[in-house]
């Protein structure tokens, strides 16, 4: 897959990562890793789906944009390893266990509600890139606001086509159905709602990766509760 890259997909997942005026050329003059890995960090901080409200943005705009973000870094990260840019002990790594990660440094949890992989993250047992493929597993299972819309017959098939044609590039599809009058907020929120419901828990995540076995899972669950009790609303 990474091998088969154009320069045309390398050219803009480069953008994606550094923004428009970063200077590298795809194959040809590529960043280091230690520079890859710093700007993916602050990418994905900056648009991580959590920021939504602070920002005044739509949090599932923020979420396409946080997996773009994510899909860029993992075509780059395999070829710029490639390019012995560092020393082969620190190449692409053989499995994701096996990543350089980041972690938290402060032993103790910031003042906020904390949704649980942030927990995992800020209580030390996961590492920053452990917490972006935790988030986009889970975003990339949930289905469809326009399947969920059909099913719930909040949206015909006809309208479905047209909101696909006409909604312009990175808009929300059920942003564009809001503004082309196929739906209400109140619709829009419902659709999100059932998105999340739908959608299979982060905490399987952590199971399936073999990082938390079922029982630690339930006691990390019980313990990140009575952190979002302790906080004031």
């Amino acid at each position: 897959m990474f091998d088969s890259a154009s320069e045309n997909e390398g050219a803009l997942a480069l953008e994606k990562i550094f923004g428009p005026r970063h200077g590298y050329r795809f194959r040809s003059r590529l960043p280091g890793l230690d520079e890859l890995k710093k700007a993916f960090r602050l990418q994905s901080l900056r648009l991580h789906p959590d920021r939504a409200r602070a920002l005044g943005r739509a949090e599932e705009l923020l979420t396409r944009e946080f997996q773009s973000v994510n899909n860029a870094y993992r075509l780059l990260l395999p070829i710029i390893a490639r390019q012995g840019r560092r020393p082969a002990s620190a190449a692409a790594p053989r499995s994701p266990g096996a990543r350089r990660d980041f972690y938290w440094k402060l032993k103790r949890l910031p003042p906020i509600r904390l949704r649980f992989a942030q927990f995992l993250y800020y209580r030390g047992l996961i590492g920053f890139n452990t917490l972006i493929r935790a988030i986009v597993w889970q975003t990339e299972r949930r289905p469809r606001a326009g399947e969920l819309a059909l099913e719930r017959r909040e949206l015909t098939r006809e309208q479905i086509n047209i909101v696909l044609r006409r909604k312009q590039v990175r808009e929300p599809f059920l942003r564009a159905a809001v503004r082309l009058g196929f739906l209400d907020d109140a619709a829009r929120r419902r659709i999100i709602d059932a998105q999340k419901a739908f959608g299979l828990p982060i905490g399987r995540f952590f199971i399936e990766e073999e990082i938390l076995t079922p029982e630690r899972l339930a006691a990390l669950l019980a313990e990140c509760a009575r952190h979002n009790q302790s906080i004031r609303s």
